[in-house]
């Protein structure tokens, strides 16, 4: 058997489920199974990145900026995009199938010692325990680990030696797990907080109910909220590729600097690193250059997020999925499209708002939905259900038309059909619906062109 055949079938037999069980700390089992390990999470220090949206780019660009520094980093974040080893990287590299196979041989056998198996975690689990080992065997000097979905309960939650917790936006999602209110929500997600060790950097532009929140839980543990902010960011246009920002640093201004992340909503993820940069340069011996920070702004990619697939026809992919995502980027097409002709290829799962998300995107004027279903059987919302959705709101009566395609392939076969280089072609949703889009695309895309 090769390398891939085992590795394949490896992940063929990882559960895919959530393991949220009230009568079991999973935390506590995971820390349990690090202490096991030897753990391999106290020999690198942790920037432990927590929030609703803006996650996956902070975590991106505070790695970038780490590595332009020359040290080793270690990055955990999710989901994936095309292939689930991109949630696991060293300096920017994911981890190889033999990699992978090795630190989780040494995951299984210690659990064995344990009477544990597979069985007892989680797909996340087994992704952030394999991650810890190889960030240990790697020798990183700083790692780079994004919450999944929660805070207090979150996997992530079992690591040590955090240096700093930093907060994105929070906004509400994962109601059923994390509760209904932005209290509630930041609340748990406060809980990574947990020594007098820690820097906190909270997202600038936080809502003042879950700021306060953060605050309260920074002053409970003794650990320092970081308020200064010797940085400055001015926006001078959008267009759907990138941002044109001046940028000042220690003092001094860096003019008309092309911010390689689109969105508008990527400014304010930008302000979280500098802010993070901050207090970095306080805390840590070696301070960030600003060369470093300048390289990353201009350098930095993120799939997934306003990433543009293809220029004839226009078609770009965001893994916006919740309410606040998607306001974001109905915010930033107005903004940046105002006057092109746009058709937007949906998909979502059951769990998230979805007929709040279907109302912020009926804001896009005269705009074509093509609505898919997700490739999650459990989660997915079917085509039929979401086009329903659709019709039942009232902003339906303003020039929008949508049409149906079971799945991603027939969205994309849409586009190959009605090919417009005049049209404006968006693929919004869950990670798991443009996820395949991205690869429908790769395979029929040259062919819409014809």
């Amino acid at each position: 058997m090769t390398e891939h055949d085992s590795y394949r079938k490896i992940l063929a037999r990882i559960p895919r489920v959530m393991l949220y069980d009230d009568s079991l700390n999973r935390v506590d089992l995971l820390r349990r199974i690090l202490k096991q390990l030897g753990s391999p999470d106290k020999t690198f220090p942790t920037i432990h990145i927590c929030g609703t949206n803006g996650k996956g780019s902070t975590s991106t660009m505070i790695a970038q900026i780490l590595q332009n520094e020359g040290y080793r980093v270690g990055l955990f974040t999710s989901p994936s995009l095309l292939d689930e080893r991109e949630d696991i990287q060293y300096n920017r590299r994911m981890i190889a199938e033999d990699e992978f196979l090795a630190a989780y041989d040494v995951l299984i056998q210690e659990m064995a010692g344990m009477n544990l198996t597979q069985a007892d975690i989680s797909f996340f689990e087994t992704w952030y325990l394999v991650a810890i080992i190889f960030f240990a065997q790697k020798h990183v000097d700083y790692a780079v680990i994004e919450c999944g979905l929660g805070g207090e309960l979150d996997a992530t939650n079992a690591t040590s030696n955090v240096k700093f917790a930093v907060f994105t936006k929070i906004a509400l999602d994962h109601m059923k797990i994390l509760g209904n209110t932005i209290e509630e929500i930041a609340t748990a997600k406060s809980k990574i907080i947990k020594s007098d060790s820690m820097s906190v950097i909270d997202y600038p532009a936080q809502a003042s109910v879950a700021h306060d929140i953060i605050a309260a839980r920074a002053k409970e543990q003794h650990a320092k909220l970081w308020v200064d902010q010797d940085f400055e960011i001015n926006l001078l246009s959008s267009d759907l590729a990138s941002n044109l920002i001046d940028v000042r640093l220690n003092g001094r201004w860096h003019r008309a600097l092309k911010f390689s992340l689109a969105g508008k909503y990527q400014i304010d993820d930008l302000a979280t690193v500098l802010k993070w940069c901050s207090a970095f340069n306080a805390s840590e011996p070696r301070k960030i250059k600003d060369a470093s920070i300048l390289a990353m702004i201009n350098s930095v990619t993120f799939p997934g997020r306003m990433e543009e697939l293809s220029s004839k026809p226009t078609l770009v992919i965001d893994g916006a999925h919740n309410v606040n995502g998607i306001d974001a980027l109905v915010k930033t097409l107005l903004t940046v499209i105002p006057n092109r002709k746009l058709t937007v290829l949906v998909g979502f799962l059951r769990d998230k708002q979805v007929a709040l998300c279907v109302d912020r995107l009926l804001d896009l004027p005269h705009a074509t939905f093509v609505v898919s279903t997700p490739d999650n059987p459990e989660r997915a919302m079917s085509s039929d259900e979401l086009y329903r959705i659709f019709q039942e709101n009232g902003k339906m009566q303003q020039g929008h038309l949508v049409y149906k395609a079971p799945h991603a392939s027939a969205a994309v076969d849409y586009i190959r059909a009605n090919a417009d280089d005049q049209m404006i072609y968006a693929a919004v949703g869950s990670f798991y619906f443009i996820n395949q889009v991205k690869m429908a695309w790769d395979s029929r895309g040259p062919q819409a062109t014809q």
